[in-house]
């Protein structure tokens, strides 16, 4: 489970270090771009203190229960950046017109020379993509993380004996119609 949490704790100072680049400020809004933050650092603040999984059925269900709402916190900034991607993916296309193939044969420092505005905006998409990939991602580490839970809950705690019965308890009756 510590490789689990670490991975999501690095996932987390990584998205953190995408919404402070220029790309992602000038794309975002500040409410969207403040929301994510405070989701990101409610995410790092949980799982900085989490050390080993919860032993009693209370906890567990009360750690998914807080993995599910995280989860459900950052659908809406996921679907943010989402449609800032499409957009600044438009605005790339409409800055170079018929010109996108040439453009992207060119070197870095070539784009930005020659079409600075389109550099801006291809600069702009990858940033969205990497933090929409990446924010993803940790909704999917925040599912199986919770699933992990689960399952080490079940495979420590076996399931309760259940009583013998006999077979014909289960035998539906016959039909009141006869043939």
């Amino acid at each position: 489970m510590e490789d689990q949490v670490t991975q999501i704790l690095e996932r987390i100072r990584f998205a953190e270090a995408l919404c402070e680049l220029d790309s992602a400020k000038s794309r975002l809004q500040s409410g969207q771009l403040q929301e994510l933050i405070g989701h990101l650092d409610r995410m790092r603040e949980r799982f900085s203190t989490m050390h080993a999984l919860p032993e009693e059925r209370s906890e567990v269900m009360a750690l998914r229960q807080s993995l599910a709402d995280l989860r459900v916190e950052l659908r809406p900034c996921i679907q943010d950046v989402e449609a800032k991607l499409e957009e600044s993916l438009k605005e790339y296309r409409s800055a170079l017109g018929g010109d996108k193939e040439a453009f992207e044969k060119l070197s870095e420092a070539e784009q930005e020379g020659s079409r600075p505005l389109a550099y801006r905006f291809k600069k702009d998409y990858r940033t969205l993509k990497d933090l929409s990939e990446l924010l993803s991602l940790l909704s999917a580490d925040l599912m199986n993380l919770s699933d992990r839970v689960e399952h080490h809950f079940l495979h420590s705690h076996p399931a309760p004996e259940i009583g013998d019965y006999e077979y014909r308890d289960n035998v539906p009756a016959p039909g009141s119609i006869s043939p």
